[in-house]
């Protein structure tokens, strides 16, 4: 009972703090990274930084992948936003215990085709471009203590807008606490961009994430909440939870008020493997205050323990 009510005391905490931000979100380097990792976490709502229990953990909080016990492998393909054509957003991410921690590495690819040149709004477009955003993500984390696990993940991140060409390397550090008297209670920490890049003149904004997840009913329901600090930004919460229906079936739902996305998804596990499809409808403020509808996205992520 004790764990619950430190559980709601959090979340009530947490999910309170975006009313006390500043309010609008610039352009920023990048910004890409921000779509996130992983149908499952993304069908959480992005509540994710104090579960990071697969190999996501390396965007995540590099702290959870001390929780890995074997090879894990996930590899992810979305197309935000269906009404813009011409975007697509993948992962592949894999991770595994070694003799002193656990290691982890993520490739995330944005390629958007069809840009327009233009030189000022209301001239007639030229000639079409495109945009490709890559990050490599090297992780590395470790337990200091039976309940307290830290990690680091060393980002390489370039960019290509038509021949204009940038890169930068930056870092994220994350803690993981699991309390010994509530041994089903998580607690995440993420510093991220503590290390900030630099991407042609425009740095990465330093960031912290704190979450708190835990289940119930033996392990059938999770439920987990997060917020980040951004520099210059609006603070951002997260909500999701996860339900066994069945041992090989899970339903999940969850929002953001990153795009002030409500999210949705179903997993599918067949012994070592894993199938997750989550879908989101995101909404932006325009310039004028009004929400702008981004349309939905669909993210399929396939995933194996070997």
């Amino acid at each position: 009972m004790f764990k619950k009510i430190l559980l709601i005391a959090l979340g009530i905490g947490l999910s309170a703090l975006p009313a006390y931000a500043a309010k609008g979100d610039g352009g920023e380097a990048g910004a890409f990274l921000k779509m996130g990792a992983g149908a499952r976490a993304l069908g959480m709502g992005k509540a994710f930084v104090a579960l990071a229990d697969d190999a996501t953990a390396s965007y995540w909080n590099p702290a959870g992948l001390t929780q890995i016990k074997g090879h894990n492998l996930c590899l992810m393909y979305s197309e935000p936003f269906d009404k813009v054509d011409g975007i697509s957003y993948s992962l592949v991410s894999y991770a595994q215990p070694i003799p002193k921690g656990s290691i982890g590495v993520s490739l995330i690819y944005l390629n958007v085709d069809g840009l327009k040149e233009r030189v000022n709004a209301t001239d007639p477009p030229g000639k079409d471009f495109g945009n490709k955003e890559m990050a490599l993500l090297l992780s590395y984390a470790t337990e200091i203590k039976q309940v307290i696990s830290v990690g680091a993940t060393l980002k390489g991140i370039s960019q290509e807008i038509d021949s204009n060409k940038g890169n930068g390397f930056g870092l994220d550090l994350g803690m993981l606490y699991r309390p010994t008297q509530l041994s089903d209670l998580r607690i995440g920490v993420v510093l991220t961009n503590l290390i900030r890049a630099d991407i042609r003149g425009d740095k990465m904004p330093l960031a912290l994430r704190l979450g708190v997840a835990s289940h119930f009913f033996g392990d059938r329901l999770h439920l987990s909440l997060g917020t980040d600090f951004i520099s210059d930004r609006e603070v951002k919460g997260h909500f999701g939870a996860e339900y066994e229906l069945f041992r090989s079936l899970l339903l999940r739902a969850g929002y953001s008020t990153d795009n002030e996305e409500i999210t949705g998804g179903l997993g599918f596990k067949v012994k070592q493997f894993s199938i997750d499809y989550a879908y989101g409808a995101a909404y932006s403020s325009g310039e004028s205050g009004e929400d702008l509808d981004l349309g939905g996205t669909h993210r399929v992520s396939l995933g194996a323990n070997f």
